[in-house]
């Protein structure tokens, strides 16, 4: 960052023409002036909700350590909308600016879009006793909802092994949107590889059983639980190999869902019509007239693959039916949902491709979707090979973009 280069920098990143220009007639034209700008308690407000807008453009490459305490004296301002975006602008990392955020959050009596943006400040800054901060923000029934469920879907980045109790009791709590982000919480956790096998039992009872929508923002708790329940199952199944540097590295897996539902963003875009505020209304599908025969299924499993395993997920009550295959030198753990409708797939994407490929050519008469978690999914047409559907699960977005349009969401 060199201090004359500001609007020159501005430009590169695409900075509004009209902010840009309005720095300019005010003589904004190097870095010192923008950070006294967002010091100076005297100056226009707009003014310096625009220098708050021109440090979140430039934050890849801006000063950290000479615009935080700019930041911070905007942050006290008597205007919300000042200290509103100056909470947005700190989002790098400051552990400065952890004190005065911390504040703000447990502040119930400041404006909720301050705290929501604070919260987010927070969530980059490297500190794990930020954890206990958030907790008691989400345990605190008298607090906002939203503020509660933002605290939570953010609070893992804080979290470790140690953590892992609290989101289990989390687990049961009576509000959906709680339980939601408590699962979001373990799968991110389960990602930075800490073992959540103490969340097995209650995570194997919600996909079992809460089918159950969240109030505000989300899908099923149920789907959104089966990536973290899954990541327990998959542990003793995992495969690893030795990279080109002499180095053991994993194969890559996923969690898939075939279902003739909507699923994850499918059900959220095309299920849910949002109303002012954080309403919604929820548009029906038809009935699902599909019903999986457990033994059908097993007797055709059986015939494919000869060598397969069954009932691995011993005790589950999420899954009617289990099964371990090996599929082109890979593990591939799957599962009928009790719902009798649902195939969860675990395993390398070729072995999830492959028998999907398969299982659309024995059930003939029902739409179906191939989903990974919390995407749109594809439609699984009838006769697709391995390679139509890699390619359109790379198409994927495009496609349900383009579905939206044609159906006016």
């Amino acid at each position: 960052m060199q201090d004359n280069q500001l609007i020159s920098d501005l430009i590169k990143v695409e900075f509004h023409p009209d902010s840009l220009k309005n720095l300019q007639e005010n003589s904004i034209e190097t870095y010192s002036q923008l950070f006294d700008l967002l010091h100076d308690s005297s100056a226009d407000i707009e003014l310096r909700k625009t220098a708050c807008h021109a440090v979140s453009k430039l934050y890849k490459s801006i000063d950290k350590q000479r615009v935080a305490p700019a930041l911070l004296v905007a942050l006290q301002s008597d205007r919300v909308e000042l200290r509103r975006d100056a909470a947005k602008s700190l989002t790098f990392h400051s552990k400065r600016a952890k004190e005065p955020l911390i504040e703000i959050i447990q502040n119930k009596k400041e404006d909720q879009s301050v705290r929501i943006y604070s919260i987010l400040a927070l969530s980059y800054v490297e500190d794990l006793s930020i954890f206990s901060i958030f907790l008691k923000i989400i345990n605190d029934v008298t607090d906002d909802l939203e503020v509660r469920c933002l605290a939570l879907e953010n609070s893992y980045m804080h979290a470790d092994e140690n953590s892992i109790k609290h989101y289990v009791e989390l687990l049961s709590n009576e509000s959906p949107n709680i339980r939601f982000w408590a699962v979001f919480a373990l799968v991110n956790i389960a990602g930075h590889q800490h073992d959540i096998s103490d969340a097995l039992p209650k995570l194997d009872e919600i996909v079992a059983n809460d089918h159950t929508l969240p109030e505000r923002w989300g899908w099923h708790v149920d789907r959104e639980a089966i990536e973290a329940l899954e990541s327990i199952y998959f542990r003793p199944y995992r495969q690893f190999f030795i990279d080109e540097d002499g180095e053991q590295d994993e194969h890559r897996w996923s969690v898939c869902l075939i279902s003739p539902a909507h699923e994850y963003d499918r059900f959220m875009y095309f299920n849910r019509s949002y109303q002012a505020g954080f309403g919604y209304t929820i548009e029906p599908e038809p009935p699902i007239t599909l019903k999986i025969d457990v033994d059908w299924l097993k007797n055709q499993i059986e015939e494919h693959w000869q060598d397969a395993n069954f009932d691995v997920r011993r005790q589950s009550q999420a899954y009617t039916l289990s099964w371990l295959l090996q599929i082109d030198g890979y593990n591939l753990l799957g599962g009928l949902h009790r719902d009798d409708y649902a195939i969860v797939l675990t395993g390398h994407r070729t072995a999830v491709y492959e028998f999907a490929a398969w299982y659309r050519g024995i059930i003939k008469e029902h739409k179906l979707f191939l989903y990974g978690w919390a995407d749109p999914g594809i439609h699984l047409k009838h006769d697709m090979t391995v390679e139509q559907i890699e390619k359109a699960i790379r198409k994927e977005n495009k496609t349900f973009k383009q579905e939206l349009k044609e159906a006016g969401k």
